[in-house]
């Protein structure tokens, strides 16, 4: 197969067109270059883009660094049928460039920098310089220049350098750039480290001469433009030294022409504060990826390999590699590539190569760099530069780092901008200016203090600052009212039920679409409604269980924000309209803090018609919730607490921009977890554009009270006269006045408002507003009304609205009643929980008697469910052991016909059917020493001998009860029954052998047993005779020991998975045994077990707790609603028999037979232990 695939390449190969690339080497530079292999790899790449449609061969020639011996290599080369040049070529590289033309043959320089002119774009119409010439950096240089705002800078060079041509172009564009160039500083080239002549004696002069230029050039200029790295290094240290760089006044341009290696410029510490005032100009390094460091690894082996042999940089670690990888290697791949793809596009059009056309097709168009960069060529043939700017951000202090890009207009490189992205830390803070307001020298400015020009200055700064603090304040303030902080958006509320459940939406959500001509778009609108139907449906649902009969909450609540919250509805005859007067006074009911009040949290308004307040939940309810519960003992510093709370909630309320309650009563009272009273549903007059109001006149007008249901009175008992005649009257601190009276009462006497008069709301509202009427002041059980509180209610009650005293003097003429009591806020409170831990003594010596009685309930009831030793072994351990018996009994029986019998009659009819036949058998089985396991469909399981062993008595146990239930079944009724024409007949098979048995999984257990004893049991009924008792052999063998019984031998039959058995028929019994069997009933019934004691409707009855009664006086007090009665009222009383901790319902089908009455406990789920009693197939009821 190798073979194959080696000759079907080498036949691709072989068919490919070949191009020959020349590839030009000077001989004479300081050692071969190491990335000559690059050409080869950006060769081989495309290749592989084309499938090897073509093939590249490389010719590689060497010349002696002149362009005639390098014209020379290229003749021979067009002789040899290259296709391409492609090379570093010498300084002056034209005569090549120019012989190419002539050939028409496209040539890539991949190395020099050279100034590219349009005459030589003309002479040289094939040729691409892949590396950007030294003279494009002055168009950069301007650009930082012109992005710092500086006007004019100075040049320090080194004398002889590659960047003196950089320079004159400099001074040729600073003439359109409007930046002038105060002087050009060199270096001498005897001083410069790149010198021959340069020698570490000289270093001193060398440093003195930098620090002169600096001295010299300072008075002149605050930019300086430096060249070479060595140079840059230089010049800082002695802009360090000369003290120029501390306060940030001076900054430098250093321009390097090698690419930034971020290795490079990891700046030691003791060196950073120097480089504080310099951005580093020089070529992005490339985006080192895993192609480009597998392109380094393969061109290093290619150029250490033949025809090169150069000696290359190797090492495992990558970092070292990239930092010694040229950058000609990188701009040699690029221009390969390029001319690779170009030569083969020619090719594919052609057939022929065409250097002018290729070159023309690469000039102006943008490429992808092995750098990692987007490039692009002139339309001279000349590479774009890819310059970047290094400079210390305030991403990184400590680190050069990237500080901004340069990017070129319609590919013009004079038309450059340069765009600062991370933003540069310098010296003193900010960007240096390079000139001065007031000159080097200060020569351009010279003040003359004006006084009074500078009070007025001072005095209208003032002006306009204190302008400026209460404009800020207002925009503050109204960004605040904009943001809507109050607003709730439906989808933030997670309604409750009364167990604190979640109540989640209808899921089955149908998306409406309406259909135009063009597009099927959805009805935003109709989902938009939707939303509201169902955000409307869970707050009726919340409704629903709030009216109920849990008391978990005491109103609508929801989830906000993993909080529970009080939900009030206000139903509006019209939608809000949500006003700037509106919105603040949201803002302030927001923003009311005081430990009275209860928190306001927000408003919904996604329900038409309907406002939604959410608020803070308090967990014990309203004070009419607290005042209503007998269990809660109000003595005299309770009350107390409740009144001072109240009115300093009030005082707080009236002293705020809110001005009044106008609603205040004591379901508006609430009290937290802390016995804390706090006040809510305040400022509802902002939602009254949304009600209907109800007109109203000087006259008093008493139509409205035929339309007031029952409720809706109530709610006005603690509202005055003059309101009730007059609504727009009620949000007045008066009104509260009045309301507070009602409610003092309420505390004092517990009761309702009137609820003395034993009249009808509707009549009590009439009567306040015709004759005024107060409640009664003396009904009062437990002791007199303190004179102090009967004279502030009086007050707050009087008819003139104006007599009524404020919060504050209520609070001073209620101060007697705070005599004697601790001063201290927190012994008060102290006092109040001793209280309360006695009350919960009381209560818990109730509920522990409650407790004990349950407990005695639910063993009774276990014990009916399943033997008492194996209850009692579940009770200690939560486990049952399996156990092994050398021999029992199994009994099973069924109806014949019953699959028949099932499919024509009503289920109802087979239940009662059944009900009745097993009801009659319970009561049989109960006289033997049997364990009834369970019943399926028409099948009925007995066994003897287990879990308390009797010897061989097991096998005449369940002879004798056969019998019995056989006498049973015939005189029973069921013959008898109205519409049931049907012949019933009962089939049994018993049979003895060994069995295995034990409690079988943790959730819904049932004893059961195993064994093959049971599947022949199941055989000997499956394949007996209707009214007969049909026995196996070792079942026989045992009566027979036993003695007493008419036993008729069947003979051999076939049965399904035994073969062929000899099975017997058992007729009867002899009198000696029936008599011997009757006196064992009545001493085993005379020692019958304690749960005959306890009546079957008395098992099964409720708990004594779990419906609603009367507790004993001592029980009642102070726990109502309570986080300790809801804890109470919680306990498990059946957790003692929760299986390793599993909650589930311990239920079996197994009745003890010792028990004479059946409990009807039905199973939670269907045993799948056998197969449906309603298959067709009878025999195959009792599988194993």
């Amino acid at each position: 197969m190798f073979r194959i695939i080696f000759a079907i390449s080498l036949l691709l190969c072989c068919s490919a067109k070949v191009l020959k690339i020349c590839q030009l080497i000077d001989k004479n530079a300081k050692g071969l270059p190491t990335h000559l292999g690059s050409l080869r790899v950006a060769l081989d790449d495309v290749e592989r883009e084309i499938n090897r449609t073509f093939t590249f061969q490389i010719v590689h020639k060497l010349y002696d660094s002149t362009s005639l011996d390098a014209v020379r290599k290229m003749k021979i080369c067009n002789e040899e049928g290259v296709v391409a040049f492609i090379g570093s070529l010498g300084v002056n590289w034209g005569p090549e460039a120019v012989y190419a033309g002539v050939l028409n043959l496209p040539i890539i320089n991949s190395d020099f920098q050279y100034k590219m002119q349009k005459e030589d774009a003309l002479n040289r119409p094939t040729l691409v310089n892949m590396r950007p010439s030294l003279i494009k950096l002055s168009s950069s240089i301007f650009a930082i220049a012109k992005s710092f705002g500086w006007r004019s800078f100075s040049i320090v060079v080194d004398k002889g350098d590659d960047f003196s041509t950089v320079v004159e172009e400099i001074r040729t564009l600073s003439r359109f750039m409007e930046v002038s160039i105060n002087e050009v500083i060199y270096i001498s080239g005897i001083y410069s480290t790149e010198s021959k002549n340069y020698t570490f004696e000289k270093s001193k002069q060398l440093h003195k001469r930098y620090k002169d230029v600096v001295k010299s050039s300072s008075e002149k200029t605050r930019i300086w433009v430096v060249f070479g790295s060595s140079n840059i290094k230089r010049f800082l240290t002695a802009l360090d030294e000369s003290g120029l760089n501390s306060d940030g006044g001076y900054a430098v341009i250093g321009v390097d022409k090698e690419p930034y290696d971020p290795n490079s410029y990891r700046i030691k510490k003791q060196a950073r504060h120097i480089y504080k005032s310099v951005v580093l100009l020089l070529h992005r390094h490339p985006l080192y990826t895993k192609e480009v460091d597998r392109f380094i690894l393969k061109s290093q082996n290619i150029s250490s390999g033949e025809p090169y042999s150069v000696r290359t940089f190797k090492s495992e670690n990558i970092a070292l590699m990239r930092a010694t990888f040229k950058v000609d290697g990188y701009q040699l791949y690029d221009g390969a590539k390029l001319l690779g793809r170009g030569l083969v596009r020619q090719e594919e059009i052609t057939n022929s190569t065409n250097g002018t056309a290729i070159i023309k097709r690469l000039t102006g168009s943008t490429f992808t760099s092995i750098q990692g960069y987007e490039m692009s060529i002139d339309e001279l043939g000349e590479v774009m530069p890819n310059y970047t700017v290094l400079a210390f951000t305030k991403k990184n202090k400590n680190v050069l780092q990237q500080a901004g890009s340069f990017y070129y207009k319609r590919g013009n490189v004079s038309d450059v901008e340069f765009s600062i992205e991370n933003q540069i830390v310098w010296a003193g803070g900010r960007v240096p200016i390079s000139d001065p307001k007031c000159g080097f020298k200060g020569e351009k400015c010279q003040f003359e203090t004006n006084w009074l020009l500078l009070s007025s200055l001072l005095g209208v700064s003032l002006l306009l600052l204190v302008g400026l603090i209460f404009a800020i304040r207002h925009y503050r303030y109204e960004q605040a009212l904009g943001k809507l902080m109050w607003k709730i958006h439906q989808k933030d509320l997670i309604f409750l039920d009364s167990n604190g459940t979640p109540i989640s939406k209808d899921s089955r959500k149908q998306s409406k679409m309406s259909y135009t001509n063009d597009d099927c778009l959805l009805d935003a609108t109709e989902e938009e409604e939707e939303s509201v139907e169902d955000f409307t449906k869970l707050l009726n649902d919340t409704n629903q269980n709030i009216k109920g009969d849990s008391k978990k909450f005491f109103c609508k609540v929801a989830s906000y924000r993993s909080h529970i919250v009080a939900i009030k509805e206000i139903y509006a005859y019209k939608d809000l309209e949500i006003t700037r007067n509106f919105k603040k006074r949201m803002h302030e009911l927001k923003h009311l803090q005081d430990d009275n009040l209860n928190r306001f949290i927000g408003v919904c308004l996604d329900i038409p018609r309907k406002v939604l307040l959410v608020s803070a939940y308090s967990q014990r309810g309203s004070l009419r919730n607290v005042l209503d519960d007998s269990d809660i003992n109000f003595d005299d510093l309770f009350k107390c607490n409740l009144v001072s709370d109240l009115i300093k909630g009030m005082i707080y309320l009236h002293d705020s921009e809110i001005g009044a309650h106008g609603n205040l009563k004591s379901t508006n009272c609430l009290i937290d977890s802390r016995w804390i009273l706090r006040i809510t549903d305040f400022s509802l007059d902002s939602f009254k554009s949304s009600h209907q109001p109800r007109t109203s006149s000087a006259s008093r007008d008493y139509s409205f009270l035929d339309q007031l249901s029952e409720e809706d009175a109530v709610k006005l008992f603690w509202t005055p006269p003059e309101v009730l005649s007059c609504p727009t009257l009620r949000n007045s601190q008066k009104v509260d006045s009045y309301a507070f009276g009602i409610i003092l009462h309420e505390i004092h006497s517990k009761l309702w408002p009137f609820e003395s008069y034993n009249l009808h709301s509707q009549e009590i509202i009439r009567q306040i507003m015709e004759n005024n009427l107060k409640p009664d002041l003396t009904f009062y059980d437990d002791k007199p009304l303190p004179n102090c509180v009967k004279l502030c209610m009086e007050d707050c009650w009087s008819d003139i609205s104006y007599e009524r005293p404020d919060f504050k003097t209520i609070y001073n003429k209620l101060k007697p009643l705070r005599k004697g009591l601790k001063s201290n806020f927190y012994d008060n409170m102290i006092s109040l929980m001793e209280n309360h831990a006695n009350n919960l003594e009381n209560i818990v010596a109730c509920r522990t008697r409650e407790l004990t009685e349950e407990k005695k309930r639910s063993e009774a009831l276990l014990l009916r469910m399943l033997p008492r030793s194996v209850a009692e072994q579940l009770k200690r351990t939560n486990e049952v052991l399996p156990e092994q018996y050398s021999c029992v009994t199994i009994f099973f029986s069924d109806i014949v016909g019953f699959t028949r019998m099932a499919s024509r009659h009503t289920p109802m009819e087979i239940v009662h059917i059944l009900n009745d036949l097993y009801s009659s058998f319970d009561s049989v089985i109960g006289e033997f020493d049997v364990y009834k396991v369970e019943t399926i469909g028409d099948a009925y399981m007995v066994v003897s001998g287990l879990p308390e062993r009797n010897g061989d008595n097991h096998a005449a146990e369940i002879a004798s009860m056969a019998l019995k239930l056989l006498q049973a079944f015939n005189s029973c009724s069921l013959h008898e029954r109205k519409n049931w024409d049907e012949i019933l007949q009962l089939r049994i098979g018993i049979h003895s052998g060994p069995a295995a048995a034990g409690v079988v999984g943790h959730r819904m257990p049932r004893y059961c047993l195993f064994g093959d004893t049971v599947n022949v049991a199941s055989r000997m009924e499956s394949n007996g005779l209707p009214m007969k008792i049909h026995m196996s052999e070792d079942c026989s063998t045992l009566l027979d020991k036993l003695g007493g019984y008419e036993i008729t031998k069947r003979g051999p039959i076939s049965i399904k998975g035994k073969g062929e058995m000899t099975t017997y028929f058992l007729e009867g019994e002899m009198e000696w045994r029936k008599k011997m069997k009757s006196k064992r009933n009545v001493r085993r019934l005379s020692s019958t077990s304690v749960l005959n004691n306890i009546p079957d409707k008395q098992l099964l009855a409720p708990s004594p707790g779990s419906n609603k009664r009367k507790r004993p006086q001592s029980c009642r007090r102070f726990l109502s609603d309570s986080e300790e009665r809801r804890k109470l009222e919680n306990i498990d009383l059946n957790s003692k028999f929760d299986l390793k901790k599993n909650n589930d319902t311990m239920v079996t089908n197994g009745v003890n037979g010792d028990y004479d009455n059946f409990i009807d406990v039905k199973p939670i789920t269907t045993s799948t232990s056998f197969s449906n009693p309603l298959s067709s197939n009878e025999n195959e009821k009792y599988p194993v």
